[in-house]
């Protein structure tokens, strides 16, 4: 997930606080953003874990643990496209959710699993998607 200056500008169209400081400390707009939940990755990845916790889904829970068994790992993929589908049904910046999301990045991924049946770039495609989770839980 790369969050540029471009999607911060765009995300704090309305806040000029914000704006001014996007070029000055964009880590802190990156957390007032999560803060005001106005960073829907975040609110995603949470909504996951809550979902989790309720015995709901899995599909936090596999993202976050190692992998033990990588046919798992086109499950999860599976599985996290649909709910990025999902929740992302009503945004308002709907793109921008998408490409954190990693949306096309995982069909990409599972499109080359099924024409080579080489699960490694779905294996590190999960590992980077892990990354990015405990980028955000760390904000």
């Amino acid at each position: 997930m790369v969050i540029t200056r471009q999607d911060l500008l765009q995300l704090s169209a309305d806040d000029t606080e914000l704006l001014i400081n996007v070029y000055k400390n964009p880590e802190n707009v990156l957390k007032e953003l999560k803060n005001k939940n106005k960073l829907d990755i975040f609110n995603f990845y949470d909504k996951c874990r809550k979902s989790y916790n309720q015995k709901h889904s899995k599909v936090y829970i596999n993202i976050v643990k190692e992998v033990e068994d990588p046919k798992r790992v086109l499950t999860t993929l599976s599985a996290l496209i649909t709910q990025i589908l999902l929740f992302s049904q009503n945004l308002a910046n709907k793109d921008i959710f998408l490409k954190h999301a990693r949306l096309q990045e995982i069909l990409d991924a599972i499109t080359q699993y099924s024409n080579t049946n080489n699960l490694t770039i779905c294996i590190q495609l999960l590992n980077s998607i892990k990354q990015d989770l405990k980028f955000l839980e760390a904000l």
